[in-house]
């Protein structure tokens, strides 16, 4: 009913699709911000995130953003398609394909040249950047000396031996830095 509407509208020439689209994006973006926002605070507490109010207000800024983004590109593709049992089946599998190359999942450079050219158009991708970078940049991670990984030399002749000759295994190290 609604395609009809704005398409006897859009041949009237009352409005074009791009006002119809924003429109229709902007009427809906409150009430997916509330989502957003409700969705992310929970997240937040639930998984431990870094506790300043910046880094909060960051995340569900992000959060918030990628919601709308994400719920315009559905409308985006609901309008391209001619009825609403299309994009009910094409929109989850065009989502799942951006969730898939988003860099979250899999590493962009392990994936074949298609879904490298999608993740630079893809929604998630940004999204996932940069809750990364607003959760670890400037974090300082350090070891206890239990924590510390790598082979200590074993205790054989040879290695006896080796260390006599002052041959050095590598250091332990820690996985953190």
């Amino acid at each position: 009913a609604e395609r009809a509407i704005a398409q006897h509208e859009a041949r009237s020439r009352l409005y074009s699709t791009t006002p119809y689209f924003l429109a229709r994006s902007l009427a809906e973006s409150y009430l997916q911000a509330t989502f957003g926002l409700v969705f992310g605070t929970a997240c937040y507490g639930l998984v431990g995130l870094a506790p300043t109010m910046q880094q909060f207000v960051t995340f569900q800024a992000l959060v918030t953003l990628a919601t709308l983004v994400a719920e315009s590109y559905v409308v985006f593709i609901g309008a391209l398609l001619p009825d609403d049992k299309s994009a009910a089946v094409v929109s989850p599998l065009l989502l799942a394909l951006m969730m898939a190359s988003g860099g979250y999942f899999v590493s962009p450079a392990a994936t074949p040249l298609f879904f490298r050219l999608l993740n630079r158009v893809n929604l998630f991708r940004y999204a996932f950047t940069g809750l990364l970078r607003n959760e670890f940049e400037g974090l300082t991670l350090s070891c206890t000396d239990a924590e510390l990984v790598g082979p200590p030399p074993p205790s054989t002749p040879l290695n006896i031996v080796l260390a006599l000759l002052h041959v050095k295994w590598p250091d332990r190290v820690c996985p953190m830095s």
